[in-house]
């Protein structure tokens, strides 16, 4: 059964996420705003969660692909700059948690969506 608190977690932190996703996407000259980008970000966090669900494997190997095409598709990108913009992401990503992490902010759980 899937837990509705975990899905919820999922959708707040794919909204946080949609604002690297956006400067990443922007960095590679794809087509973007910061509504598509949450949009995206959500599509993304529902297919790793059903993948997750459904298969008991590690979801960064088996949700690799289906994102980068999500992104080439959504964004206008090839697939190797697809696979720039998901490095860009996780990159803006672990940026910003080392830089709260300083303030003592910590973001416990986000580990578990970042499959990027």
């Amino acid at each position: 059964m899937i837990d509705i608190l975990a899905v919820v977690w999922y959708i707040i932190i794919a909204l946080l996420g949609a604002v690297p996703l956006y400067f990443a996407v922007l960095f590679f000259h794809g087509d973007t705003g910061i509504f598509k980008a949450a949009l995206v970000n959500l599509l993304c966090a529902g297919l790793l969660v059903l993948l997750r669900y459904f298969f008991s494997m590690n979801v960064a190997i088996l949700g690799l692909l289906p994102v980068l095409l999500i992104y080439k598709v959504a964004f206008r990108l090839g697939w190797v700059r697809a696979f720039f913009v998901l490095l860009l992401q996780g990159l803006i990503i672990l940026l910003l948690r080392a830089m709260t992490s300083l303030f003592g902010i910590r973001f416990i759980g986000l580990g578990d969506f970042f499959l990027f």
